[in-house]
């Protein structure tokens, strides 16, 4: 586990469950996560904005801490950190998508629907591979999945992370031109949750190879 910060001796380490300060705005955030997780967030950067939307000078939203200063629970009750487990080379392979977090706040969007939303998605997927095999069907599925997952989760995300490499192999499984794009967004973004020695993130780098040989073939 690695910290951006000096963590003082016996002091309580936090993990982002996702929506993120600065992604998203406060009541969103909560609603998300209570409605996937069953707890109301408290975290320090949800409740300085709960104080700012107490304050006489404005809205709920108008005050905002850091951007990429994540809103989540205590560490070890839920999803692991996008930290846990990640090396030198994920971290600095991980600076520039980190950055792309810092971006200006969205329009108000419903980020508990946008879940329920991707969660369906993925049960068509899995349908049409128990049905059939239709990996084609499911990759769709799934890529409509990760687009809305985007715009609740920042980069770096567990959530996401899990969801692009479901959708790597499901594209390479349909042998999909993407698939090798695809298989190497979903490498990265696994190596930053878990490191570069992870199984899973071996298993995409080598689906990626077989990716780049199969276009290399056809080419020929």
């Amino acid at each position: 586990l690695r910290s951006a910060v000096r963590v003082p001796a016996g002091s309580q380490i936090w993990t982002c469950y996702g929506p993120q300060a600065g992604h998203l705005r406060l009541s969103h955030r909560r609603q998300a996560l209570q409605a996937q997780y069953g707890f109301l967030c408290r975290c320090g950067a949800c409740e300085r904005e709960q104080a700012a939307a107490a304050a006489p000078h404005g809205p709920e939203d108008r005050a905002r801490p850091p951007p990429g200063r994540g809103t989540g629970t205590q560490s070890g009750l839920g999803a692991p950190t996008a930290c846990e487990r990640m090396d030198r080379h994920s971290l600095e392979a991980g600076t520039g998508m980190l950055q792309d977090s810092r971006t200006p706040m969205p329009p108000a969007l419903d980020a508990t629907a946008m879940l329920a939303r991707a969660a369906a998605l993925d049960q068509q997927a899995r349908r049409a591979c128990e049905s059939g095999a239709d990996f084609a069907s499911a990759a769709r599925c799934v890529r409509r999945a990760v687009a809305l997952l985007r715009r609740v989760f920042p980069p770096g995300s567990v959530q996401l992370a899990h969801e692009q490499a479901k959708l790597a192999q499901l594209s390479f499984n349909a042998g999909e031109a993407e698939a090798e794009a695809e298989l190497g967004e979903a490498a990265s973004a696994m190596a930053m949750c878990y490191g570069q020695a992870h199984p899973e993130v071996e298993e995409l780098r080598r689906l990626g190879c077989l990716a780049r040989l199969d276009r290399a073939r056809r080419a020929s």
